[in-house]
């Protein structure tokens, strides 16, 4: 990404660039800013069901409020992974929150719940590490997955009732987080995925297009500039196509969706 800020602090220590110190839980969600307030998430190490949510005031580091949830299973996670992954997204009024082994609640900048709605986690031998993003009067959240039942889903963000959701089945678990690309007059909703990269209309979550050559796993999220889109992807867990592969994408369609077995869609 690109900071228009200057004068940004490179160091920082006991004596320099500190003006207060706050000693948190355990999370690895990065906190945001809405005014004068820094919202994060984190989660009990002895306890992975407990789920917290946490405001910071950004003028001194007091702790103005913490809401805890209780999961119903403390889920699978790598080492280098946790319960509080996902990285929340607010706005002027609310700031929405997703772990994966709860779903999403949305609170007041107060700490007062609005709303929210349970979700089961998608499978994945490492764990959640996706987060939300807003979209006009919507909170969208990818939710892949190893069991075949991978998805995007948009929420209302003043709700919690489901805008529109748009299956994913050739995907497997990934932790990419959505994005939004503005070009010209047209916004696109582009979702890094096992092995594509994917374009979605996120008014209504029709797919625009898609380009291959992905590895299995993704974590990053795409990133836009003078009109272009970039993305990449490691190939620890192998690389995918350079080119379609007609017969075996067919072959894989079939047995996805060709329920009475006679080889039409």
């Amino acid at each position: 990404g690109i900071a228009q800020a200057d004068r940004i602090p490179a160091q920082f220590g006991p004596d320099s660039n500190v003006l207060w110190k706050t000693a948190i839980p355990a999370g690895h969600s990065s906190p945001v800013v809405w005014g004068n307030r820094i919202f994060l998430t984190s989660f009990d190490p002895g306890n992975q069901r407990e789920l917290a949510t946490i405001a910071v005031s950004r003028d001194n580091g007091e702790i103005l409020w913490k809401r805890v949830v209780q999961a119903r299973t403390e889920g699978s996670f790598h080492a280098l992974n946790n319960a509080a992954s996902s990285t929340p997204v607010v706005d002027d009024k609310h700031v929405y929150i997703y772990f994966g082994t709860y779903g999403v609640i949305c609170y007041d900048h107060a700490g007062t719940e609005v709303w929210q709605r349970k979700l089961d986690m998608p499978p994945s031998k490492y764990g959640v590490a996706t987060s939300p993003i807003l979209y006009e009067d919507k909170l969208i959240l990818i939710q892949d997955g190893d069991s075949g039942s991978s998805r995007l889903l948009a929420i209302r963000k003043d709700t919690g009732e489901t805008a529109w959701e748009a299956p994913r089945p050739l995907f497997k678990a990934g932790w990419a987080t959505p994005m939004i690309w503005r070009h010209g007059e047209v916004d696109e909703l582009v979702v890094l995925g096992s092995r594509r990269l994917t374009s979605y209309d996120p008014a209504s979550g029709e797919e625009i297009w898609w380009a291959g050559g992905f590895s299995d796993e993704t974590v990053g999220v795409p990133v836009t500039g003078e009109g272009l889109l970039f993305a990449g992807a490691a190939a620890l867990g192998g690389r995918g196509d350079t080119e379609l592969d007609a017969a075996s994408t067919w072959k894989m369609t079939v047995g996805e969706f060709d329920r009475n077995h006679d080889n039409q869609i």
